[in-house]
């Protein structure tokens, strides 16, 4: 990731974990209010950037490109938005959300996707609704 100056082009800055290609960084606010940017590495395809894992770099003013934090989770393919608060950064890894701290890269929890889930279906013939608990779902492929 890099900063440029959007009127003479010229590289501010850069960071030094890297992102990959298939992930989208996202901008929010510390719990100290300030700028920074949640980004992911790894993947499937063997990139090159290491060690695969969930980083936040500052984008305050004097501090813009520095590392707050890296957190390897190998193995990781973050091919999704990396979306966080002030509190959490989020994320997915082996059919497992997880959630991390926002301040520190502490991984917190990590909770199946695919096994012990509670699913709702609408009965269209008597219009109720079934609530099931305890349910195991195949990756896009509905139940």
């Amino acid at each position: 990731m890099h900063g440029i100056d959007k009127r003479t082009g010229k590289v501010l800055w850069r960071e030094s974990v890297g992102t990959v290609v298939h992930n989208t960084p996202i901008v929010g606010m510390t719990m100290d209010g300030k700028l920074a940017v949640s980004h992911g590495r790894g993947g499937p395809h063997g990139p090159l950037e290491k060690p695969y894992g969930q980083s936040l770099t500052s984008l305050a003013p004097g501090h813009e490109g520095t590392t707050l934090w890296s957190t390897p989770l190998e193995p990781y393919d973050p091919s999704f938005a990396s979306h966080w608060n002030k509190k959490y950064v989020f994320g997915f890894r082996n059919g497992h959300h997880i959630v991390l701290d926002a301040d520190s890269g502490k991984l917190l929890r990590e909770q199946p996707l695919y096994t012990g889930a509670t699913v709702c279906k609408f009965n269209p013939q008597d219009g109720k609704w079934i609530k099931q608990t305890n349910v195991a779902v195949k990756a896009g492929k509905g139940l």
